[in-house]
Formats: structure tokens, C-alpha cells, sequence
């Protein structure tokens, strides 16, 4: 299983950060696991209409919200992302996980956060099928 992989050698040290192929690195973040600016991890908590992600103390660090508002639709209303990982791209790896998680489960949504407002623009073709 690729996720055993990515936290053998990241979470458990197996390998340091250094020797690692981008290939893995690649699998590891399909599978869930982000850097931080200290170089670890964070596996991040998908609910059904929240994906968080917390530091080593507890503190929510990630998250985006997308609650229903109507008969299988969401909003995505919320994303926020902590001042020590900004500027690596998290915010649009909430958004990319919430699209994968309302497109499997059949919804559509709207966009009121205006980041989630602007990414969905950029993905225009990537997200044409699940737009209210």
C-alpha cells in the first residue's frame, strides 16, 4: 500500500527527506500527506463537508468548509490557511480536495469564498461538471 510507504519514510525516518525520488514524494501527496516549511507532514482529516489539517500541537492549521445548502449542493464558504504554510500552495490542495470529494459524492456547488471563487476559474474545464 503506497500510504505504508509515504509514512515509512517520511513519518518514521526510513529514508531522509534528501534521498527521497519525487516520485514518491509525488504519491505521498496523493495519498493525503503535505510539507510543511519544517520539512514533516500533515495528513489532513476529510469529514463530509470539511477537510482540515492540524500541527503537532492540535491547532487547525488547513481547512475549507463546504456545507450543503440545498438538495446535493455545497458551498464552498471558507478556506483558511495558517501564516507558516502559506506561499506552498495548500489552499488550492483544500480546494482540489474538496472538488474530488463533491464530484464523488455527486454534488454540485457554489463558490461564496472568494480563493475558491478565483481557483474555480483557473480550473474552469476541470470543474464545469460540478458547478450550480
Amino acid at each position: 500500500m503506497k500510504s505504508n510507504r509515504c509514512l515509512r519514510s517520511l513519518i518514521l525516518g526510513e529514508k531522509p527527506i534528501g534521498t527521497l525520488s519525487r516520485e514518491l514524494l509525488s504519491e505521498c501527496e496523493t495519498e493525503g500527506f503535505l510539507m510543511k516549511k519544517e520539512m514533516n507532514f500533515m495528513e489532513l482529516t476529510y469529514e463530509e463537508h470539511k477537510i482540515w489539517g492540524a500541527d503537532d500541537a492540535g491547532k487547525v492549521v488547513a481547512e475549507i468548509d463546504f456545507p450543503a445548502v440545498g438538495d446535493g449542493i455545497v458551498d464552498i464558504e471558507h478556506t483558511f490557511v495558517d501564516e507558516s504554510l502559506r506561499g506552498q500552495k495548500m489552499a488550492g490542495k483544500l480546494v482540489q480536495g474538496a472538488v474530488e470529494t463533491i464530484r464523488k459524492n455527486g454534488w454540485k456547488t457554489k463558490t461564496s469564498c472568494s480563493y475558491a471563487a478565483t481557483w474555480f476559474k483557473r480550473h474552469e474545464e476541470d470543474v464545469k461538471d460540478i458547478k450550480a
